[in-house]
């Protein structure tokens, strides 16, 4: 895997929220019965939710690097662009509107490629 784009993750398509609130109703379920979750391994399983809890936000933050090229302002595409068309020795003074507008389609579609986004694969 390259060490510029992250490794997919495994919980791309789990839907976190539910999934805690299921392992909480689990917790409650058996919360006063003789079972696995009695305590004191109730408070470990209440602990672990509670950290599960927390790292959501960023959980969901890795899921979804795709994000990242839709949140780019006008002003980072146009940078980007500019620096595509060097790279491609076209200097941007010199390229018609059009070609400034292909551009900046171009580069949305390698920065989507780069953060695995559905876009990326074919933006022509």
């Amino acid at each position: 895997m390259s060490e510029n784009k992250p490794a997919p993750v495994a919980w791309r398509d789990v839907d976190l929220d539910g999934m805690c609130e299921a392992f909480s109703r689990c917790i409650e379920a058996q919360h006063h019965k003789d079972s696995p979750f009695h305590s004191p391994i109730n408070a470990d399983a209440m602990t672990a939710l509670r950290i599960l809890r927390g790292l959501l936000p960023a959980m969901k933050a890795l899921a979804a690097p795709a994000l990242v090229a839709q949140q780019l302002t006008d002003a980072q595409i146009d940078k980007a662009a500019r620096t595509l068309a060097a790279a491609m020795d076209y200097p941007w003074e010199y390229m018609p509107a059009k070609g400034r507008d292909e551009m900046r389609k171009h580069a949305r579609a390698v920065i989507a490629a780069a953060t695995g986004q559905e876009g990326g694969k074919n933006h022509g």
